[in-house]
């Protein structure tokens, strides 16, 4: 799994560090290490055989100032402390998905639906999110549309 997460979004490290917390639920090494050597021989062996090309173009980064760095570590530090608020949303959401009185179709069908409502406000949220995140990186985001 994490080898087509690796070769899909290239992003073989990315993808293997993914499963082994997602699906393992641990970052320990006799997970983690397999499943990232089997990461970058997949997305190494796609791209050559198949000549597939980055998916994201990535611009240039400038930094304007020097003043900008520390802003930078404050954001990765942010973000890193969020990180157990998110994985507990992704917990609280499985156990909540898991206590419905319905069978896996119906509840993968509740989740469609709840997506495509979402969808409607913010159409982002279809897709595989190439377009999102290309888009993010060629244009000025703001955080409010």
């Amino acid at each position: 799994m994490g080898e087509s997460l690796a070769s899909a979004y290239d992003a073989a490290l990315s993808g293997a560090t993914f499963i082994a917390e997602i699906v393992y639920g641990t970052l320990a090494i006799r997970r983690l290490g397999p499943l990232m050597v089997a990461s970058v021989v997949t997305e190494v062996t796609v791209h050559q055989a198949l000549g597939y090309a980055p998916v994201y173009t990535i611009p240039p980064l400038h930094v304007a100032s020097l003043w900008e760095l520390p802003l930078f570590l404050l954001m990765g530090l942010t973000l890193g402390a969020l990180a157990p608020l998110f994985m507990g949303a992704l917990n609280s959401a499985r156990q909540l998905a898991a206590r419905l009185p319905l069978n896996l179709p119906l509840r993968l069908a509740l989740g469609g639906l709840l997506v495509g409502v979402i969808s409607v406000w913010w159409p982002q949220v279809c897709g595989n999110g190439y377009s999102v995140v290309n888009d993010v990186l060629q244009h000025p985001w703001s955080l409010w549309p």
